[in-house]
């Protein structure tokens, strides 16, 4: 009879790689049930199937079951590949000969060994059941355990293995978009190491999260590691949109196909390719790992390396990437008040694009630098364009509570202002323009750059995840909304003017402010006045400022009065009206128009203005341009004397006052004092050369002979306007004293007909006076007939006798007797 061969029990034995992973390199356990003693030089014999990459067996490690040495040889058809990809080989006939240094293995005994050196398949899949496991005797024929095909074997063959996808060496894979800017359009890098190689027509499956806002996935780019064409499809939920916003969409599985134009790709090469046209999510934040990545045979579904979720995998999935804002499309976003003025309340415009969508309930997040001198009035939003719906308007201090001085800002800042959309409105559409003001920002009290604004950036309803950005950190690429230039404010009020609009008086003047910002306990304050003045020299400025000052002028044209806060007062407040007043002001010399005036404050660094105004100019309207006199010269008058004075100028009036002081006097204010002679105009006449003459009658009660000549002072019709020196103007009084002496005979007789020789005395007597008898009846030196001596008639000397006889005989009889005889 022919005995068969035993079936180990009916139990199958197994072959199982310690590592199933493909293309591994791994260990075969070896494991079964002696049914019948296995001698000391018997041997175990079984088949690797060909789905297998290869079997180089050269040694046995004993667990379990057995003991002595062993011989180990194989045959079957030699491995061969072509770029690392088996191309043909096998199966193999592994035998392991015991060498008969060990002990018979009992019936029913569990060996368990190891045979190292098994490269298994290169992609995933069962292995297919392994053809023949048997012992047999040391001739390796006769079977004494066996499980085959042949038809006395009876036993169970040891079961397929399933081979698991590989991990991509163990590294993990990188999908990267080029731009990681919400709501780009971007190509997606794919960097990768394959652990197996990748045949021509086999294909490269991912999944993209839903993150992602879209994927239109268009062809492939290749920057390294690999070579050919391909094709490139996609599954997944197409994206759907609101105004441009993301509202459902993906995942989506691409998958790109090798299309046999290339060649293979042998194991552990890096591959570097990019995907075109995927649309990064709309906000900044993190997409989220890919869920899947693989390669995999032409059929799309055995894997060759693979990171996924799936229980075979064992490779790490790529890792998430992190979305970044985007910068607000078209340039630089602005932030611009309303009025640029300091110290205003005012809007704050925001004009932007957006790059990405604006939803419902977002929120519009600012920073304003600490420049700026409060933000607590900032409680609603004006849509100008581009938004519509409500908005809640919040603010967080960053820096200090706003502290204030005498409404002068000493502390505060920066703020941070967030307008909630309420809802209420629709998704703003990427790459729209909008208008928006926040009402009641106070700019910063005095003029200066307000200093880049740190932040603006839209965000979801959670108010920190950004959706487009201008910032500091390190992940914005937005442009911050640059500074703007805060211009000094102009005073309220502003009034300058001299206290008496006389031309070339030493004046006093005048001028007040109402502030409009607070100037600091060291400001600088400068009033400027045209160069048409004559002279700018205060020695002494009086004001309600409190605190002492130092003060000088600076220049000639024009005048610059500078005055310097010695930091010993208090802040003047915002809307006080100070008040100047100062001495030594030389009005111009003619009438006419001043010039404006100006008035600044600055800080105490003397260049940053606070305030600034001009104050128009003023007409100077009253002014002496020219005098005459009713009879004489204008330089001349007479003591006791009344003449008639007719001073010609502008701005006169019929009750000016004239007088006439010392020669000495060379000021106005030298006015003030004695005058030899006051006169009230007695009437107002036209005049050729001015506006006017006002007539004045004059009489001086003493000669100028002490101090003389006199200068005129001139008073225009006015309370309080000062008397004005004109020193050109100036009048020697002189005076007849007395007939001191007589050529012969008395001082006070005279014979008609007869000359006498008399001397006058008197001050400012001289060669040239002339004088007249008068009848003491008459006392009128200007009336007709008046003068008793005709200086036609022709003397009578006694030294020499008469030439010719009377030509007629006295017609009148002497009414008197002679008093003596003849001698």
């Amino acid at each position: 009879v022919t005995f068969t061969p035993s079936g180990f029990n009916f139990i199958a034995p197994t072959i199982i790689p310690q590592s199933l992973i493909a293309g591994d390199t791994a260990t075969l356990d070896v494991s079964f049930i002696t049914q019948n003693p296995l001698p000391n030089d018997g041997m175990i014999i079984f088949e690797v199937p060909n789905t297998f990459t290869s079997v180089t067996a050269s040694s046995v490690g004993i667990i379990a079951g057995v003991d002595g040495t062993f011989n180990v040889a194989q045959t079957g058809v030699s491995t061969t590949f072509a770029s690392t990809l088996k191309t043909a080989g096998g199966p193999w006939v592994v035998t392991l000969q015991r060498n008969g240094d060990g002990a018979t293995v009992p019936s029913g005994t569990t060996v368990n060994i190891t045979v190292p050196q098994v490269v298994v398949q290169q992609h995933q899949g069962p292995s297919g059941v392994f053809p023949v496991f048997k012992t047999t005797l040391s001739d390796g024929t006769t079977a004494i355990d066996e499980s085959s095909n042949e038809g006395d074997a009876i036993g169970i063959k040891p079961a397929s293995v399933t081979f698991t996808p590989s991990a991509f060496t163990y590294l993990e894979p990188n999908f990267t978009p080029h731009s990681l800017i919400a709501g780009d359009i971007t190509p997606l890098k794919l960097n990768f190491t394959i652990q197996n190689p990748l045949r021509s027509t086999d294909k490269i499956i991912f999944e993209i999260p839903n993150t992602f806002s879209n994927v239109s996935a268009t062809g492939v780019t290749i920057v390294s590691g690999i070579d050919g064409g391909f094709g490139v499809s996609q599954t997944g939920a197409k994206s759907i949109y609101g105004n441009t916003l993301k509202t459902s969409g993906g995942p989506w599985v691409v998958t790109i196909t090798r299309d046999g134009s290339g060649t293979t790709v042998p194991e552990d090469t890096e591959i570097i390719i990019n995907l075109h046209n995927v649309t990064n999510q709309q906000h900044e934040g993190s997409s989220g790992t890919f869920p899947m990545f693989k390669t995999a045979l032409s059929d799309g579904t055995t894997a060759i390396d693979e990171s996924s979720a799936e229980a075979d995998a064992i490779g790490t999935v790529p890792p998430a990437v992190t979305f970044t804002p985007s910068a607000f499309t078209y340039g630089t976003p602005s932030i611009v008040p309303e009025s640029l003025v300091a110290g205003d309340s005012t809007g704050l415009r925001l004009t932007f694009v957006v790059q990405n969508p604006l939803p419902v309930d977002a929120k519009i997040i600012l920073d304003v630098p600490a420049t700026f001198t409060d933000t607590a009035g900032a409680s609603s939003v004006s849509i100008t364009s581009g938004i519509d719906g409500g908005f809640n308007v919040n603010q967080q201090a960053l820096g200090p509570v706003s502290a204030f001085d005498n409404t002068l800002k000493t502390a505060g800042g920066p703020w941070r202002l967030t307008l909630e959309r309420d809802g209420t409105g629709t998704v703003v559409a990427h790459q729209t323009t909008v208008n928006i003001v926040v009402n009641s920002i106070t700019n910063m009290q005095f003029e200066g750059p307000s200093g880049e604004y740190p932040l603006l950036k839209t965000t979801l309803a959670d108010g920190t995840t950004a959706i487009d950005e201008s910032s500091s950190e390190a992940d914005s690429i937005g442009v911050l909304p640059p500074s703007v230039t805060i211009v000094p404010a102009t005073f309220p009020n502003f009034d300058a003017r001299p206290d008496f609009l006389v031309a070339a008086l030493n004046s006093t003047f005048s001028f007040g402010v109402t502030l409009k910002n607070p100037i600091p306990v060291n400001a600088m304050l400068q009033f400027t006045l045209p160069n048409t003045y004559q002279l700018v020299d205060p020695s002494h400025i009086y004001t309600n400022m409190d605190g002492t000052f130092a003060f000088e002028t600076v220049g000639t044209g024009p005048w610059v009065v500078k005055m310097r806060r010695n930091g010993d007062g208090t802040v003047m407040e915002a809307g006080k009206v100070l008040i100047f007043d100062m001495n030594r002001v030389v009005n111009k010399v003619n009438i006419g128009q001043t010039g404006s005036y100006n008035f600044v404050t600055y800080l105490n660094d003397e260049a940053t203005r606070i305030d600034v105004e001009d104050a128009p100019s003023i007409a100077i309207d009253k002014q002496i341009v020219n005098v005459g006199v009713a009879f004489g010269s204008t330089t001349v008058a007479v003591k006791d004397q009344n003449k008639r004075w007719y001073f010609h100028g502008y701005g006169l009036n019929s009750q000016d006052q004239i007088k006439w002081v010392s020669n000495s006097a060379t000021e106005d204010h030298h006015c003030d004092g004695h005058g030899y002679s006051t006169s009230v105009g007695a009437a107002l006449h036209g005049s050729g050369v001015a506006d006017g003459a006002v007539e004045f009658d004059v009489l001086f009660q003493s000669d100028s002979h002490v101090d003389g000549p006199w200068k005129m002072c001139y008073k225009f019709y006015n309370e309080t306007t000062p008397w004005k020196l004109y020193g050109a103007m100036t009048v020697e009084v002189r005076e007849f004293y007395s007939v001191s002496a007589a050529e012969f005979g008395e001082t006070t007789v005279a014979v008609a007909h007869r000359q006498k020789h008399m001397t006058l005395d008197g001050f400012g007597v001289a060669n040239g006076d002339r004088v007249r008898w008068i009848d003491t009846n008459t006392m009128n030196c200007t009336s007709e007939g008046v003068d008793m001596v005709s200086y036609e008639d022709v003397e009578w000397w006694e030294t020499h006798s008469p030439t010719q006889a009377p030509t007629k005989a006295p017609t009148k009889a002497p009414t008197q007797a002679p008093t003596k005889a003849p001698t």
